[in-house]
């Protein structure tokens, strides 16, 4: 069979059709794919529709993938690679490793990998090193992170998931999905994110909802905050931040360093004197006289405060105000 497919060209395989083709390939063996060549094995898996490749089986069109290169698939095209890929289990993916299933994945579009589905990327992208997210580049995986949801993530794992985000810059990250952003940051643990950039935080940040941010837990975002610049503490957006700070203990943000609570200070517009240690002098300097507010004098001694009990104690507290 293997010899008679080899000297077939590609309107042979149309002619025969999808269904002869599988049980064709059905009754072939890895040595017999081999010897057909990756050229021959495109044409053929060209010419199957999404139930000759379910006939076919996953371990079967392994055996074919395993014999096939970068260009092969290229031929085949994404949708092709797709239903190819749809029919493979755990242990298939892992019978061809990282580096043949990033050559389909550079061959596949949005498209595709939402026809393949989120579990099914996920084990695919499971099996990939460092080098082929690289191969891959941010823009294809992003393509493919958009397709899955949180549980997808959850089976890649942290480690794999950090890898991804570290092919993405912050921009990718910051469109890449509410459910896909908060997906990643809920997969990933704090040790991962503070091996991101600032960059890329605060677009991992901005990806997700601001009223949602909350969820990827009090830990998660103590280790956010203190990995961004303080230049970049800005960038987030005063609803980010507030809702990550809301997110986070007292008695974390006064351990954060000094210039870092500066930074998200000014961001969120809470230091209304413009200055980290105002003094008395510096407050009248910068509020104009037609600025402050007054108190008519009939009313003098006759405000709410007058009247209220222990003001005196409250207003009288040690260190309530600066001065000089």
């Amino acid at each position: 069979l293997a010899a008679m497919a080899k000297n077939m060209m590609g309107d042979n395989f149309k002619e025969m059709g999808g269904e002869k083709l599988a049980a064709m390939a059905k009754n072939m063996m890895g040595d017999n794919f081999k010897e057909m060549g990756g050229e021959k094995l495109a044409a053929m898996a060209m010419q199957m529709a999404k139930e000759n490749m379910e006939e076919l089986g996953g371990q079967k069109l392994t055996e074919m993938a395993q014999n096939m290169e970068g260009d092969n698939f290229k031929e085949m095209g994404g949708q092709q690679i797709a239903r190819m890929t749809m029919q493979m289990e755990k242990e298939n993916m892992e019978e061809l490793g990282g580096e043949k299933l990033a050559q389909m994945a550079q061959n596949m579009e949005g498209d595709n990998f939402k026809e393949m589905g989120g579990q099914q990327i996920a084990r695919m992208t499971m099996q990939m090193e460092k080098e082929n997210m690289e191969e891959l580049g941010g823009e294809k995986l992003a393509q493919m992170a958009q397709n899955m949801e949180g549980d997808n993530f959850k089976e890649m794992g942290g480690s794999t998931v950090v890898l991804m985000a570290e092919e993405m810059d912050g921009e990718t990250l910051a469109q890449i999905g509410n459910d896909q952003a908060k997906g990643m940051a809920n997969t990933m643990n704090a040790g991962h994110l503070s091996n991101l950039d600032s960059s890329r935080l605060v677009g991992l940040a901005k990806g997700i909802k601001s009223k949602e941010i909350i969820e990827i837990g009090n830990t998660k975002l103590v280790a956010m905050v203190e990995k961004i610049d303080d230049n970049d503490v800005k960038s987030l957006g005063e609803s980010h931040l507030s809702s990550m700070m809301s997110g986070i203990q007292g008695k974390q943000i006064g351990q954060l360093e000094e210039p870092k609570k500066i930074s998200i200070v000014k961001s969120l517009r809470a230091n209304f004197f413009e200055s980290e240690k105002a003094t008395f002098d510096k407050i009248d300097s910068v509020t104009k006289q037609d600025e402050r507010p007054t108190i008519a004098k009939e009313k003098v001694g006759q405000t709410k405060i007058s009247s209220a009990q222990k003001t005196r104690s409250v207003f009288a507290r040690k260190e309530l105000f600066q001065s000089n």
